[in-house]
């Protein structure tokens, strides 16, 4: 019986380390396919909020924010649930969505031009298609992290590592968080869990097998005349 556990605990174990590098990975996938021009915009592909940094909503109160890690633009309607998803070559350290007149979607990009004071944003329909790229001085990036719908309520994202969220704060202040990654994604999020725990468990792995190691030497040494 404790050997049919001890298999059970070690597959297991085996089990959540393969998954924390699927989601220690998936980070550096998404970014080169942004980057090579892989869009991969699905309904059904969400992934972890990661970090999340530019917001805003449209005029129906469809909230669009970048998973800044992904590089991914992913859209909610206005309770929260998902819509879907594309990947952006977005710069993670300064994110930016914003909506136009015509609920048109800016997303700021990696690209700038730093001799005219100017970044790059791609511009998209709703529905997710692609209408163009223009130039925009960099002095018009929206706040970050915060957005302003036309119902009035405050749109804010929380937590950026740890437990990333979104919620809604109405005119007279209360407070709901209405977006969240569900469970099965907590497990694969980056930086943490995953990235914590790939390094953490090899650290482990390394302590056990020099404690493992050290131990069969002095029971040699024992045994030894």
């Amino acid at each position: 019986m404790k050997r049919i556990a001890y298999k059970l605990a070690k597959y297991g174990v085996v089990l959540v380390y393969l998954i924390w590098i699927i989601g220690f990975l998936t980070p550096f996938i998404c970014g080169i396919l942004s980057h090579i021009g892989v869009r991969m915009q699905s309904s059904k592909i969400r992934l972890p909020l990661g970090n999340p940094g530019g917001i805003a909503v449209d005029s129906i109160g469809r909230i669009y924010c970048t998973a800044n890690i992904y590089s991914r633009l992913q859209v909610y309607d206005n309770e929260g649930q998902f819509l879907q998803g594309w990947f952006v070559p977005i710069s993670p350290s300064a994110a930016d969505v914003q909506v136009d007149a015509n609920d048109h979607i800016h997303v700021g990009t990696s690209n700038y031009d730093i001799g005219r004071n100017e970044r790059e944003y791609a511009v998209f329909a709703a529905s997710g298609k692609l209408l163009g790229k223009v130039m925009k001085p960099l002095e018009s990036s929206s706040v970050f992290g915060q957005t302003k719908g036309a119902d009035g309520n405050l749109y804010k994202t929380e937590n950026y590592w740890l437990f990333p969220r979104i919620i809604k704060i109405t005119p007279t202040g209360e407070q709901t968080v209405i977006i969240f990654d569900p469970l099965y994604l907590s497990f694969i999020k980056a930086p943490i869990p995953s990235f914590a725990g790939v390094f953490g468990m090899a650290f482990v792995y390394g302590i056990w097998k020099l404690w493992k190691k050290k131990t069969k030497e002095n029971v040699t040494a024992e045994a030894t005349p």
